[in-house]
């Protein structure tokens, strides 16, 4: 949203936002698979310290790090395997006490929500991720959100100690994607301005 703005600043042309999307037929969450640790981050490093893993090494929290390039920056031991096939993802993500994400900086400044936050969601996962412009256009507040290792922390522990509440949120976040962030839904909005600018030019009856 934060983007769609600003480009609207520099075009004549009319500027929308095609948010991420997911396919629930992949992310279904259905048989579970308990990581080993009750966080869980899926994300490869590019050789920086992102901050959500980050501030689970500085906070001691037990985290499952899957990606590659990790080796170096954070301890071994987190670190569980360097990919997940993309159709268990989702029973990964099902079966975690807390899905983490975070954003790179570009995506931050600009608005740009992960994939993961559709992915997961639709998969039923309950999810913890930076503040990202946007983000509660979208999803409300199904979808807690930490600023620092300390903030990180307490959340953590507390829907962990509470996953009723954790599941609440888990699956107000999923009924959002699955009512208006599938591929389907990404297609037939791409379907339909299509249509509209063929028969605003003649060139389709």
């Amino acid at each position: 949203s934060p983007y769609a703005k600003t480009l609207a600043r520099t075009t004549r042309r009319p500027v929308d936002i095609l948010h991420q999307a997911t396919d629930p037929a992949v992310f279904t969450g259905e048989e579970p698979i308990a990581p080993p640790a009750p966080l869980l981050f899926v994300g490869n490093s590019r050789r920086e310290y992102r901050r959500m893993v980050r501030w689970c090494v500085e906070e001691k929290l037990d985290v499952a790090v899957y990606g590659t390039l990790w080796e170096g920056l954070i301890p071994e031991p987190l670190i569980r395997g360097a990919h997940i096939p993309n159709e268990e993802l989702g029973r990964w993500y099902a079966g975690a006490g807390v899905v983490l994400n975070d954003h790179w900086d570009t995506m931050l400044s600009g608005g740009f929500l992960s994939n993961r936050l559709f992915d997961a969601s639709a998969a039923g996962a309950f999810i913890i991720t930076d503040p990202v412009a946007g983000l509660a256009e979208v999803f409300g507040d199904a979808i807690e959100t930490a600023d620092s290792g300390p903030e990180l922390a307490e959340k953590a522990r507390a829907y962990l100690a509470e996953p009723e509440r954790a599941r609440a949120k888990a699956a107000a976040a999923r009924d959002l994607v699955l009512a208006a962030h599938t591929f389907d839904h990404r297609a037939d909005v791409i379907e339909r301005t299509a249509i509209a600018l063929l028969r605003s030019r003649g060139l389709l009856l």
